[in-house]
């Protein structure tokens, strides 16, 4: 049967099913209801030794034609996105991949209020604070408004500069909301610089506001006394925590945990913090093939490209501008070889592809997209690599 033997890829590249969610009013913390934390446990896995930084995040965090599935991340701008990244093996889960990336880098990882955190220790506490502190100034401020300054989506090109970035924010606010004193004025200066294009999802306002100001802060001022450990109090919605923090206590004596209706608070410094969340999101769910329906590839091989041309499954895919090293990943994915990328190849790998198959192979996939942005595949060391196709 037709169906059978043709499948969406949609489906394949969603590892499992995200079932509909009841998003928590409380954003400071984990909520395991909320569809941003499933979207950081969902499985993962892959190789990115060779990439910068910044592609390798954004492979992590982006899933080539499902935004649904786009992770919110935010980069300390005083770290090097350019700087070259060794995780080796990625995941078990998506939040697992960013850690390690993160991680290979000498920068540490925070999920808080639906974005993930990854930069210097001392600048992720400190913007963390700061994140919770202007929350609940806008609260105090502003109570008759708190249901209209609700989550906004939030866009601005390449190039922007830090000022266009908070006009941008405030055109996705609207103008009929009292945005109170928690939010900079217009005329407010920001230092010139130009970003990178950012996508933000489903954050609240003041989130958005306070992240833009964070890259322009020195944690070294605000706390002159190197106070990483300075606690945070955040709240974790999620069943059955007492081994989690049993544990955590041996390392972190000094935490405090008030337990709930349903959610346990937990205030301690941000390592305490990133302990319990990577125990929270480093777990996935069933496997895709068992949550999806979709049969199971082909035995694997000793040779990757080998592998991914005697898989004889045939999918159907519609790409509208995606960066091409984002696509390959998935594809490699969907394949279960492992793959890694030469840091040559890194200007292709940012090259926007687009087109529409039907009824094709994964080897057919990755070569409409390796012929569109100049790049070739081969096998080495065990994995596939990615590099520049010469003249």
């Amino acid at each position: 049967m037709l169906f059978a033997r043709t499948h969406v890829i949609a489906l394949l590249l969603i590892c499992p099913l995200v079932l509909a969610s009841a998003t928590s009013g409380r954003a400071d913390g984990l909520d395991v209801r909320d569809d941003f934390v499933q979207r950081l446990r969902e499985p993962h896995s892959g190789r990115l030794d060779g990439q910068s930084l910044r592609i390798a995040i954004e492979l992590i965090s982006e899933i080539p034609g499902q935004p649904d599935r786009h992770l919110n991340v935010w980069l300390d701008r005083k770290v090097d996105p350019d700087a070259p990244v060794s995780p080796g093996p990625l995941g078990p889960t998506r939040y697992r991949s960013l850690e390690k990336v993160a991680d290979s880098t000498g920068c540490v990882v925070l999920p808080i209020e639906r974005c993930v955190l990854i930069g210097r220790a001392e600048w992720v506490a400190q913007t963390g604070r700061d994140l919770l502190q202007n929350k609940a100034a806008i609260k105090l401020q502003n109570p008759a408004s708190n249901v209209a300054i609700g989550p906004i989506d939030v866009r601005w090109p390449a190039l922007s500069t830090p000022t266009e970035a908070m006009r941008s924010i405030r055109r996705a606010i609207g103008p009929s909301v009292n945005r109170g004193a928690a939010f900079p004025s217009d005329s407010a200066a920001l230092p010139h610089d130009l970003w990178p294009a950012t996508r933000l999802d489903q954050v609240s306002p003041v989130t958005a506001m306070t992240l833009v100001a964070a890259q322009f802060k020195d944690p070294s001022v605000d706390n002159p006394e190197g106070e990483v450990e300075k606690r945070l109090t955040l709240r974790y919605r999620f069943a059955g925590l007492s081994e989690e923090l049993k544990v955590l206590r041996k390392s972190h004596p000094s935490i405090k945990v008030t337990p709930g209706r349903g959610e346990t608070t937990l205030a301690a410094g941000l390592a305490a913090h990133r302990l319990l969340c990577s125990a929270l999101l480093s777990s996935a769910g069933s496997s895709a093939a068992a949550t999806t329906g979709q049969p199971a590839g082909p035995p694997a091989s000793s040779d990757p490209l080998v592998q991914l041309r005697n898989d004889r499954r045939t999918f159907s895919l519609k790409v509208e501008n995606q960066k091409a090293g984002a696509v390959l990943h998935q594809l490699f994915s969907s394949a279960g070889v492992t793959s890694a990328f030469d840091p040559a190849a890194n200007p292709s790998l940012v090259k926007l592809v687009s087109f529409e198959a039907k009824d094709k192979t994964l080897w057919e996939l990755v070569h409409l997209i390796t012929d569109q942005s100049s790049l070739k595949i081969e096998t080495a060391e065990g994995k596939l690599l990615v590099s520049p196709r010469g003249e």
